[in-house]
């Protein structure tokens, strides 16, 4: 009985070893300019997921891709006396109180290009940092379509809206 399980067993791991598939894409040729970074629109698991799925196509294109800036909550806080051109704050000094406004900040933004994804929408808007000039903003499904694309035609679809706007992607697998 042994005997024939030691070469069962042997023959198993052989081919069960051979079925790999590759789950992450490393670059080390990649070139200086332009780079990307990707931004999610929400924070909540999904919207990075379709992010990260963003940065995986960035990747798979041999263009250079930036670390997300760190996000920042900023509270400003305004006493009654400081303020009194806007009417809602001339109310507020005259009740004696004080206003807080809370708005979210991305930490400064090294990237040439910022990628934008909008997960709901499966939209992604690539826009030039230096100019806040919106380059492309396309959808990753077909029009009418409710099945959607298949991962590498999401990315053949990202892939031509890099070349549209002129930048270098390196040959499709």
């Amino acid at each position: 009985m042994r005997n024939t399980v030691i070469p069962f067993v042997s023959i198993f791991l052989l081919f069960g070893g051979c079925s790999k598939q590759t789950a992450f894409v490393v670059l080390r040729d990649v070139p200086e300019k332009p780079s990307f970074v990707v931004i999610p629109i929400g924070d909540y698991l999904e919207d990075v997921n379709f992010g990260n799925k963003i940065e995986e196509f960035i990747l798979s294109a041999g263009v250079k891709l930036i670390n997300r800036p760190v996000l920042k909550q900023v509270i400003l806080k305004k006493e009654a006396g400081q303020v009194a051109k806007d009417t809602e704050l001339e109310n507020v000094e005259a009740a004696g109180a004080s206003k807080e406004e809370r708005y979210f900040e991305w930490d400064n933004i090294e990237a040439d290009y910022v990628v934008f994804s909008y997960r709901f929408a499966k939209r992604v808007k690539i826009v030039k940092t230096e100019s806040r000039e919106v380059l492309s903003s396309f959808v990753l499904e077909e029009p009418g379509s409710l099945a959607g694309l298949s991962k590498q035609q999401e990315k053949e679809l990202f892939y031509k809206a890099l070349k549209a706007i002129g930048i270098a992607v390196k040959a499709t697998q």
